[in-house]
């Protein structure tokens, strides 16, 4: 009841910020049209929404890079994620609130009957923010650039791009790509680059001089105040894309939880943003109590998971070892741990609620530690040395290692869900041990998983953006091209999961996905450990408009066109 109580209020404070802002156009409009001005009409134009002198975003994430071309987190840091709401940097397209993908600086498009091409337009009126027009040719440069010098998987296989017209351009795939391109999270961070600053630059990602700064996204870069770990930005006048709201924005790094928790009660901030990772929901309950504070609740696309090391660990090759771990977790206790009052136990599909073509019917996960041991025995997994713990069939040692991929903020979390996973397991007599040097490490947990795939098994988190389209099967599936992070290497699967990239309509992607969650039920190449509920606080009493995104909270594309004062 209470995760209802503050979902209808998130609901009803976005419906009304939504009406009250679209009233506010609606006077302006009107007055625009008026001939003569009367007392009331200046009244009336008094209620036209003013800027936002300066939104303050604060985040759990280092001020760690000022290049732009360095748009991962853990590289780029604070700017790297905000850049993902279409910030300094331009985004070729963009999502809205529901998923769906909208035109950003590509104006608009049209695909091909063979999905193989992408024919788009763009603005003849951008400009980059030293002044120098954006042209065609910069377009042009910036998917060469990607996909030679950066290795972007979403155009490992464009084939050419070329210019038709000084605002059309068209790229070709040499498979059906077009469709899966739009919709890619790499193509969200696939942004407009410079030809003039980047053409003669060796290592991008090493260079820092002040002209890797240079986008033409709504902000351009001011200033950094590192003793204050501050970074300071302003609107661009003229934008391209539409009127800026927000006259300056400042971003906040924070150590902590709870040091970010604080800085939005005593007024230092205005929103909490962080990408891929929500507020600690046990920090609910005290901004509750604090005035001017909107808890920010929304469901999250992304979630929580386990998956196996099959290039590593001979049993995780076995189904029904799998199937057997599968019920050897306590999700109650799990969910209490990710999500507090808001966790849920998820269904075998993995994939999370709100994502498109989720599958209700699929049951949900079970804490079964009798059924894990009969799995177990009859699979010839047992205790033969008399030691409390089962030795594989073969009379090996079985001692599961078990690895987070963490950062500094999930480092305790990944604690917490190695005590929970490890206890359940030894209930059913499978013995385990931490991956100990991956909850320091961080970098060493990030190559596990993107390129050496050594751990037994692996605890993540798929992010919204990748849920959204790729889905959590990314981080399960291996693959040849990159576009698969996992070790599952099921020849079915793999092939369905591919498909997400060569189809061409959105039903023959609700058809895939809708078998990838079966199999996920079936094959069990990973298991999510809860469903949450995203915590993305924000006061309420120094703005005015603005919308809310699932997963994302009031720090998105739209933020920066329809966030103004308070009135």
């Amino acid at each position: 009841m209470k995760r209802k109580k503050f979902l209808s209020r998130i609901a009803a404070a976005i419906l009304a910020a939504s009406v009250l802002f679209t009233g506010c156009q609606g006077t302006s409009q009107a007055e625009s049209s008026s001939v003569t001005v009367s007392s009331t009409s200046q009244e009336s134009a008094a209620q036209v929404p003013q800027k936002l002198e300066e939104l303050r975003i604060g985040a759990v994430k280092e001020h760690m890079s000022f290049n732009m071309i360095n748009n991962s987190t853990n590289v780029g840091g604070i700017l790297a994620m905000v850049n993902y709401t279409g910030f300094v940097m331009a985004q070729l397209v963009q999502k809205d609130e529901t998923g769906t993908v909208q035109p950003a600086f590509m104006r608009s498009w049209t695909i091909s009957e063979d999905g193989k091409s992408l024919t788009f337009k763009i603005p003849t009126d951008a400009k980059f923010h030293d002044g120098v027009p954006v042209t065609a040719e910069d377009v042009e440069f910036t998917f060469n650039f990607y996909k030679e010098k950066m290795k972007k998987n979403n155009l490992s296989n464009m084939e050419s791009i070329e210019i038709l017209e000084p605002d059309t351009l068209r790229v070709t795939f040499s498979t059906p790509s077009a469709y899966s391109f739009l919709n890619d999270l790499n193509t969200m961070t696939t942004y407009v680059v410079p030809k003039h600053v980047w053409e003669n630059i060796e290592n991008p990602k090493e260079y820092e001089g002040e002209d890797s700064r240079i986008g033409c996204g709504p902000f351009k870069f001011v200033s950094y105040d590192e003793a204050a770990q501050t970074s300071y930005y302003e609107a661009v006048d003229d934008y391209f894309g539409g009127e800026v709201s927000i006259k300056k924005v400042s971003l906040h790094s924070y150590a902590t939880h709870e040091a970010l928790a604080m800085a939005l009660i005593n007024g230092e901030i205005d929103v909490v943003y962080n990408y891929a990772m929500s507020l600690d929901p046990s920090l609910a309950g005290l901004l509750e109590k604090s005035e001017n504070i909107d808890l920010g609740l929304g469901a999250n696309p992304g979630n929580e998971y386990v998956t196996f090391g099959l290039d590593r660990l001979p049993a995780c090759r076995d189904l029904q070892f799998r199937k057997a771990c599968s019920y050897a977790i306590d999700y109650s206790t799990m969910a209490k741990a990710i999500g507090g009052d808001y966790g849920e136990v998820a269904g075998r599909g993995v994939f999370a609620p709100g994502n498109r073509g989720f599958d209700a019917s699929i049951e949900k996960l079970e804490f079964n530690v009798e059924m894990a041991n009969s799995i177990l025995d009859e699979a010839g997994y047992k205790d033969v040395d008399g030691d409390g713990f089962r030795e594989n069939p073969d009379g090996s040692e079985l001692d599961i290692m078990i690895t987070p991929y963490a950062t500094q903020a999930t480092a305790p979390l990944r604690s917490r869900q190695i005590e929970i996973i490890a206890d359940g397991f030894k209930q059913a007599g499978l013995k385990t041990h931490a991956d100990e040097e991956c909850l320091s490490n961080f970098d060493l947990g990030y190559q596990k998983v993107f390129n050496t795939h050594d751990y037994d098994l692996l605890i993540g988190g798929v992010t919204q953006g990748i849920a959204s389209y790729n889905t959590a099967s990314a981080y399960f599936a291996k693959t040849d091209n990159g576009m698969g992070y996992g070790t599952f290497d099921d020849p079915d699967y793999v092939d369905t999961y591919l498909s997400l990239f060569t189809l061409t309509t959105d039903t023959e992607y609700l058809e895939s996905v809708a078998k990838l969650q079966k199999m996920n039920a079936e094959l069990i190449p990973g298991i999510a450990l809860c469903w949450q509920t995203s915590l993305f606080p924000y006061r309420t009493d120094t703005f005015s408009g603005g919308v809310y995104y699932p997963g994302w909270g009031m720090v998105n594309n739209k933020t920066w066109f329809t966030m103004t004062a308070k009135a």
